[in-house]
């Protein structure tokens, strides 16, 4: 999915009413977790579980090949939930922040 390659994050966003958990089954994934203006990442492992609490912003980034279960709640809906559309400078530090966490 070409909108969720590093280069094309445009946006967090966060669920106000649930938890979103995401279950890696193929390729690779990783978490992006957007707080107090700084971005966090985590490398999903296959077949475990990874609970987005309500209220945290987030996104995610996969491999050509990834299958992720992502499970929210059925009303979970643009109403219910928030989203920081990041503008050209964030956008670049996400990128930034993106490469220092893969040269570890």
């Amino acid at each position: 999915i070409d909108h969720l390659e590093i280069e094309e994050i445009n946006y967090v966003e966060c669920h106000n009413k649930t938890d979103e958990v995401f279950v890696l089954l193929e390729g690779t994934c990783h978490l992006i977790v957007f707080k107090d203006n700084k971005f966090g990442f985590i490398k999903l492992e296959k077949n475990k579980i990874y609970n987005v609490p309500l209220g945290t912003y987030h996104n995610h980034v996969l491999s050509n090949d990834a299958k992720v279960l992502i499970i929210e709640q059925e009303d979970t809906n643009d109403d219910n939930s928030s989203r920081i559309y990041l503008n050209d400078d964030v956008r670049r530090q996400l990128i930034k922040e993106w490469e220092l966490y893969n040269e570890l």
